[in-house]
């Protein structure tokens, strides 16, 4: 090796130490660590959910016309009606609650809703007139207007009062409490009108028993006097014999006329007892019908008015505040719902440990997504919203085919970036393997493409050249040649392909990578297979033991296993594979059997490296 080679000591990368150690697809539990994971990843996520919940529902709350609910409150109060004694009685226990539901239901009945719309003709209001425009018939017209009328009244009790509230819901607040106001007054009017009806029909049977009552009265009374005017000379005339003692025993003449005078006097007693109840019964029911009268001419009523409906001065529907702040709770439950769901779901990597129990190989570190400089500053030109959206909608549209950083970078020793220390980890680690493993040749592969395997091996190959080493760096993807492309190779030169064939030494064919004085034996770009073959021949180990004699390490960008076999070919000739793999899209079952099947072609995994890392 050079003299001049830097003294790197060997240092542990921490990046991935502090994640959860846990391997995807062994997820029981959410701990503390997992929550702020969770968040740090689907914070975006969970509030833009949020966001559009409170934008959904403020729109919704915008779009939706504005209704006004207007209440009047009437009471029961059972103490304001005269009643009689036996009605009083009855009644002494106070209404019951069903009396108070019967009452209730009938002002939710069809009769009050015509009462109310025939006398506010609620057929010409703009609120109903608009379904009913149509219709000839009024009795169909009034039907249809009751079947829009009945949802929009809400007739409740306050609590186990006898309180009752009647609300009318409408858009025009004026109209609202015109008809919650209707709605009482019908009700109270044709509570009236029953009372009236039936103590009208209450005191016609009245007036009939009445008449009948006094006519027996009569009879029983004239019954009497008759008596009495027959009947009166001879029990006076019989008495005194009946009391006198001194005359002598009574003939069979004066026992007939003993028990004459005790039959007489029998009937007297009847009589007088009879014309005395019917008399008792008369007034009774002449003092009922009198009360009855009194009722039908000036009828009271349980019910009154106690605070007829004013007109509302907001809005009761729709509740902009509480939509609002039901859209932000529905949006911020859905963010959350999906962000464990794909958490829960989700098989790829983004653990160093995770990477390391899935290739069975210690991950050397954790490598962050960085924007180009152009992008950054395309970020910065834009100064109104509208441009940035735009610039972030081209930036998600072409994600997949941009790398994470520009190959062969022109380092910054004085001020690191995240990037560069997190690469600065992985040299680390590179020269202790090389130092105590004798690890020369490293091949830097990944199980699919576009994982940042390129971008990896040249700057790693920078890193290294930049602390002492001499690297040759050997582009063996003939697929897709990006490291090639980004030298400015020409295909017409000689490369890999020639030195393989024997038309070439590595001498000859090696040239100087830009930026960085890293020795790069470049590729020709092509998709034949017979390219992929000769990665494994005997010409590919004559190349890398010429390579080995004027250089302290080789790395060699090789193909993704996905694209072709080529890693599985010359994985035996190399001291050491490192695999990419980028953080939250390969799936750990897709990495495991990548690394299982490099292993059985006779390959070493060395490490991996997750990039491409979220910050």
């Amino acid at each position: 090796m050079a003299a001049d080679r830097r003294n790197i000591p060997a240092v542990v990368p921490e990046a991935g130490d502090r994640e959860q150690a846990r391997a995807p697809g062994r997820r029981e539990f959410l701990d503390l660590r997992d929550i702020g994971a969770l968040l740090r990843r689907y914070g975006p996520l969970v509030g833009g959910a949020t966001l559009a919940g409170l934008v959904i529902g403020a729109v919704w709350a915008l779009m939706t016309p504005a209704a006004y609910t207007a209440t009047a409150q009437l009471v029961i109060d059972p103490k304001a009606v005269q009643l009689s004694r036996e009605e009083a009685r009855e009644q002494s226990g106070g209404v019951e609650a069903a009396q108070v539901e019967s009452q209730m239901a009938v002002m939710r009945s069809d009769r009050i809703a015509e009462l109310v719309i025939n006398r506010l003709n609620l057929t010409k209001e703009p609120m109903f007139a608009r379904a009913v425009r149509d219709i000839e018939s009024p009795t169909v017209a009034t039907q249809v207007v009751i079947g829009m009328f009945a949802p929009k009244l809400d007739v409740r009790r306050q609590g186990l009062s006898y309180v009752i509230d009647v609300a009318f819901t409408a858009p025009d607040p004026a109209l609202a409490a015109k008809i919650a106001n209707a709605v009482a007054e019908a009700y109270v009017d044709d509570a009236r009108d029953a009372r009236t009806a039936a103590a009208r029909v209450g005191s016609e049977w009245l007036e009939r028993r009445v008449a009948q009552l006094r006519q027996n009265m009569n009879e029983a009374a004239l019954a009497l006097q008759e008596f009495k005017a027959g009947r009166d000379y001879r029990i006076y005339r019989r008495q005194p014999q009946a009391q006198n003692p001194a005359q002598g025993a009574p003939g069979p003449s004066d026992a007939r006329g003993d028990q004459n005078v005790r039959f007489d006097r029998n009937t007297l007693e009847e009589l007088e007892t009879t014309a005395q109840s019917y008399r008792k019964i008369y007034e009774t029911a002449l003092q009922g019908y009198a009360e009855a009268v009194q009722r039908q001419s000036n009828p009271l009523i349980e019910t009154r008015m106690l605070s007829p409906a004013t007109k509302p001065l907001g809005k009761s529907h729709p509740r902009t505040r509480l939509i609002m702040a039901l859209g932000m709770l529905v949006g911020l439950l859905g963010g959350t719902g999906a962000a464990v769901l794909h958490w829960n779901l989700d098989a790829s990597l983004r653990t160093a440990t995770a990477a390391r129990d899935a290739l069975l190989a210690p991950c050397l570190g954790l490598l962050p997504m960085l924007w180009r400089p152009a992008l950054r500053r395309g970020w910065l030109a834009g100064r109104s919203w509208r441009a940035r959206l735009r610039f972030l909608l081209l930036r998600l549209i072409s994600r997949r085919r941009s790398q994470a950083i520009t190959l062969f970078r022109k380092w910054d020793f004085v001020r690191p970036d995240p990037f560069q220390q997190s690469m600065a980890n992985v040299m680390t680690m590179m020269a202790t393997l090389e130092r105590h493993e004798n690890v020369r040749i490293i091949g830097v592969t990944s199980a699919r493409r576009g994982e940042g395997k390129s971008t990896i091996a040249s700057n790693l190959a920078c890193l290294l050249a930049g602390s002492g080493f001499r690297i040759l760096l050997i582009d063996a993807d003939f697929r897709r040649g990006s490291i090639s492309r980004a030298a400015g190779f020409n295909d017409n030169s000689p490369g890999l392909a020639h030195v393989l064939l024997g038309r070439a030494h590595v001498r000859d064919s090696v040239v100087t990578a830009p930026h960085s004085g890293v020795s790069l034996l470049p590729a020709e770009t092509s998709a034949s297979a017979t390219f992929d073959a000769l990665l494994g021949s005997g010409a590919m180990g004559r190349c890398l033991e010429e390579a080995l004699a004027g250089h302290d390490l080789v790395i060699i960008d090789l193909p993704s296993t996905e694209e072709s076999p080529g890693a599985m070919a010359v994985a035996p000739l190399l001291s050491g594979l490192l695999m990419v793999v980028q953080w939250g899209r390969t799936p750990a079952d897709v990495a495991a059997n990548a690394a299982a099947e490099l292993r059985e072609a006779g390959g070493r995994i060395i490490g991996s490296i997750l990039n491409k890392a979220a910050a």
